[in-house]
C-alpha cells in the first residue's frame, strides 16, 4: 500500500472517529457523574491559583495535570458540557492519529490503519472522549510515548539520517515526566520506558555516542520533572501515586486473569458508566487477532519493535488483570493503544499466509461491523440505560440543555439555589450542578433562586421560564411562593424531563399586588429609624429606596401580630431592583424592644443569588424569625434593611436621595403574650 493511499484512508478513519465522537457531543450524556464533578471542581480550584501536585480528596490524593490543563482550556472557551469535555475529545482524536503513526512505523501501513480503525469505532474509546476524567489522557500518553521511543531508538538496526537530535529526546523526557502528574499509571509508563531502554542497551543494539547522550538527556529531564512529584510523595505518602498504585487490593487468581482477558472479546465491564453492561471491550474476532499479534511478538521478542510492545503490555496489563474489580474498563484505558497495535500486528502477519485482499477486506468489514455495533449501543442503548441516567444527573443535564436552547428567548429562573452555598462544599446543589453544565458565558437572562422561600419576577412579571430540578419544589415551597408557581404552565417537550419547566406570566397579578402594597391608604407603612430622625408616630408609604439599586415595596405578616415565646414569625417582603445590586446582598430582620439595644431575635437571609439580578426584577423573600422561649412579654418593633456580607456594610435608606439611616421600622408591632 502506497504512502499516499494509507494517508487518505487514515484521514477517512480519523473523520469517522471524529464523527462518532462529536455527534450529540454536549448532550450524550446530558450530565456529569460524581467523579467528573470532582475533576471540574478541582479545575475551578486551579483557576483560582491553587496549583497542587496532589489534590487532597478527603485523605486520597489525585494528580492535578489533567485538571490544571482543563482549567486552562475552559478559561479560554468556557465550561459546560462542551467546554469541560473538549480536552478529552482533543486528546482522544490526536491519540487515533498517533496510534496510526506508531502502528505504521512498527508494522507497516496496514498494521497502523487496522489499529487506528478498530480504536476509532471502539465504544469505550468513544465514551472516554465524552468523560471529564484523567483516564482520557492515558491512551494518548501511552501511544505517544511508544511512538517517541520507536523514533528515538534504533528499532530497525539502521542509522537515522535525520531526527537524531535533542528535540525528540527532550519531548520524550517531558512526556514521561508529565505522565507522573496525570495518574499513578504514569509510574508504569516510566517503568516500561526505562525497561525498554535497558533492553536496547543490554541486547547489544548498535547506538552511537550521540544517541546515548540524547537518552541521557531525556533521563535528566525526567529526573528534573519528577522531583516535585517525589518530594510531594515523601511529604504526603498517603496522597502519592505509589501508595494508590500498590495499595489497591489485588486479585492474584487464575480466574481474575481469565476474566480480564475474556473482557477483551467475550464479556466486559458491568458498570454502565463505562459500557453497555456485559459488552466486551472489543469482540471475539478482534481478540483472536490480538492473541496472534501477541504470540508473534513473543516469538520474535529479540526484535526491538516487538520487544517494545511486549514490555509495555507486560508492565501495564497487571493493572487490569489483577484489579480488585475485574473487569473494570477504567483499568484498560492505558492499554488501549497496545491492544489495538497487537491487533494491527495480527492483521499484518496474516497477510503472509492469506491473499492480501482477503485480509484487508476482512479487516475493513470487521471495523465497519464494529462501527455499526457502536452506533447502536452508543446513541440508542447506552444513553437510555436507567442507571446511566441516574448516575449522570440526567434530569439536570436535560434541563441545562434546554436552558442553552431557550434562555435567549425567555428570562430563566433556576430553582434549587441554597443560601451560603459554597463552591468548596462537599455537595453541590442542583442549581450549582446545572450551572456547570450550561454552555453559556452570558448569564444575563438567568437567575438563581431557591423557589422555596424566594421567587424572582423578571421584567415586572412578564413571561419567564422556571426550571425545577426537583419536581417537589412546588409542593415544598412556602404557600405564597407555591401559589405563584402553580399559576404557571408546564412546558411539554420530548427532550425535557416531566414537570421540569414552567412558563409563568404574572404581570397583571403582580401589578395588582404591588399596587395594594404601595397604596397610600391600605398599603404598607414604615417609619425611619430613630437615629435618622424617625419616629413611630411619623409613617411613610412604600416604596422606600435603598442604596445599591434596591427598593422596598411592601410586606405581609403571615400570622398577624400576636405571638408567644418560641413561636416563629413569618414575614414576607417584596423588593424591586433598579439596576445591578451588590453581589453579596443580604436582608436582615430584627425584633426589637428597644431600637437602641441588640435584637433578642433576628434573621439575616436572602434565598436567591443577588449577583444575577437585573434591572426591573421584583423578588419576594419569605423570612422566618424564631422567638426565644425566654422572650419577655410586651410589644416589639420589627426593623428591616439590607447589607453586604463581605464588608458588613449596610445599605443606606434614601429619602429623595438623602440618607435616612440604614434600617426602617414596620408599622405593625409584634405583641408577645
Amino acid at each position: 500500500m502506497s504512502g499516499r493511499v494509507s494517508y487518505i484512508i487514515a484521514v477517512i478513519l480519523l473523520l469517522l472517529g471524529a464523527g462518532l465522537r462529536v455527534w450529540n457531543f454536549t448532550t450524550l450524556p446530558s450530565g456529569f457523574h460524581e467523579d467528573e464533578i470532582i475533576n471540574i471542581r478541582i479545575a475551578e480550584t486551579a483557576k483560582s491559583g491553587n496549583i497542587e501536585v496532589f489534590y487532597d480528596l478527603g485523605g486520597e490524593g489525585r494528580e492535578g495535570f489533567y485538571q490544571i490543563t482543563l482549567a486552562f482550556v475552559t478559561s479560554m472557551i468556557g465550561g459546560g458540557t462542551l467546554g469541560y469535555r473538549l480536552l478529552s475529545l482533543w486528546v482522544n482524536l490526536i491519540m487515533l492519529a498517533v496510534v496510526y503513526a506508531a502502528g505504521k512505523r512498527l508494522f507497516g501501513a496496514v498494521g497502523g490503519l487496522s489499529a487506528m480503525g478498530l480504536l476509532a469505532v471502539n465504544l469505550w474509546s468513544n465514551l472516554l472522549s465524552r468523560q471529564v476524567i484523567p483516564y482520557t489522557m492515558l491512551p494518548f500518553w501511552v501511544a505517544v510515548v511508544i511512538l517517541m521511543l520507536s523514533i528515538a531508538l534504533p528499532i530497525y538496526k539502521r542509522r537515522r539520517k535525520r531526527g537524531d537530535n535533542t528535540t525528540i529526546a527532550a519531548f520524550l523526557g517531558v512526556l514521561i515526566g508529565i505522565s507522573l502528574y496525570i495518574h499513578p499509571v504514569g509510574l508504569l509508563i516510566l517503568a516500561f520506558s526505562s525497561l525498554f531502554i535497558i533492553f536496547m542497551l543490554a541486547s547489544g543494539q548498535q547506538m552511537s555516542r550521540r544517541r546515548l547522550s540524547y537518552i541521557g538527556f531525556a533521563l535528566l529531564i525526567i529526573i528534573i520533572m519528577g522531583m516535585p512529584y517525589l518530594i510531594s510523595s515523601l511529604r504526603n505518602p498517603q496522597l502519592g501515586g505509589i501508595d494508590r498504585l500498590i495499595g489497591e487490593k489485588a486479585t492474584l487468581t487464575a480466574n481474575a486473569v481469565l476474566d480480564g482477558i475474556s473482557a477483551l472479546g467475550i464479556r466486559g465491564d458491568a458498570n454502565p458508566l463505562h459500557n453497555i453492561p456485559g459488552r466486551p471491550l472489543f469482540e471475539p474476532v478482534a481478540l483472536v487477532m490480538m492473541i496472534i499479534g501477541f504470540l508473534v511478538a513473543l516469538r520474535d521478542w529479540r526484535q526491538p519493535r516487538f520487544a517494545l510492545l511486549l514490555i509495555a503490555s507486560l508492565v501495564l496489563s497487571p493493572v487490569f488483570l489483577f484489579s480488585a474489580k475485574v473487569p473494570n474498563f477504567l483499568n484498560y484505558a492505558a492499554s488501549l493503544p497496545i491492544l489495538v497495535l497487537f491487533f494491527g500486528l495480527g492483521i499484518t502477519i496474516l497477510m503472509d499466509y492469506l491473499p492480501r485482499w482477503v485480509i484487508v477486506g476482512g479487516a475493513g468489514l470487521l471495523i465497519i461491523a464494529n462501527g455499526f455495533w457502536t452506533v447502536q449501543d452508543l446513541f440508542i442503548n447506552w444513553q437510555n440505560t436507567p442507571s446511566v441516567q441516574a448516575t449522570k444527573h440526567y434530569r439536570l443535564g436535560q434541563l441545562a440543555a434546554y436552558i442553552d436552547r431557550t434562555a435567549d428567548e425567555y428570562p430563566t429562573i433556576i430553582c434549587g439555589w441554597t443560601t451560603n452555598q459554597s463552591p468548596t462544599s462537599s455537595q453541590l446543589t442542583d442549581a450549582q450542578l446545572i450551572s456547570i453544565m450550561l454552555n453559556r458565558k452570558d448569564s444575563f437572562n438567568i437567575r438563581y433562586v431557591d423557589c422555596y422561600n424566594a421567587l424572582v419576577f423578571t421584567n415586572g412579571g412578564e413571561t419567564q421560564q422556571i426550571i425545577l430540578p426537583n419536581p417537589a419544589n412546588i409542593m415544598e415551597a412556602h404557600p405564597t411562593i407555591r401559589a405563584w408557581l402553580q399559576a404557571g404552565d408546564y412546558v411539554q417537550d420530548i427532550h425535557l424531563p416531566p414537570d421540569g419547566v414552567l412558563l409563568l406570566n404574572q404581570k397583571a397579578e403582580l401589578e395588582a399586588l404591588l399596587g395594594q402594597l404601595t397604596d397610600p391608604v391600605i398599603g404598607s407603612k414604615v417609619s425611619y429609624a430613630p437615629e435618622a430622625g424617625g419616629s413611630s408616630e411619623v409613617v411613610f408609604n412604600t416604596p422606600i429606596s435603598f442604596g445599591g439599586n434596591v427598593t422596598f415595596l411592601g410586606y405581609q405578616l403571615v400570622n398577624g401580630q400576636d405571638y408567644h415565646p418560641g413561636d416563629i414569625i413569618t414575614l414576607i417582603t417584596y423588593w424591586r431592583t433598579q439596576g445591578k445590586v451588590p453581589p453579596d446582598l443580604r436582608l436582615f430582620t430584627h425584633i426589637l424592644s428597644d431600637p437602641g439595644a441588640s435584637p433578642p431575635a433576628n434573621t439575616d437571609i436572602l434565598n436567591l443569588n443577588p449577583r444575577y439580578l437585573q434591572d426591573r426584577d421584583v423578588f419576594i423573600q419569605v423570612t422566618y424569625i424564631v422567638l426565644p422561649t425566654s422572650l419577655p412579654a410586651g410589644q416589639y418593633q420589627v426593623s428591616i434593611g439590607a447589607y453586604q456580607t463581605t464588608s458588613d456594610l449596610r445599605l443606606d435608606v434614601l429619602d429623595n436621595g438623602q440618607a435616612r439611616g440604614t434600617r426602617i421600622f414596620l408599622q405593625s408591632p409584634i405583641r408577645i403574650q
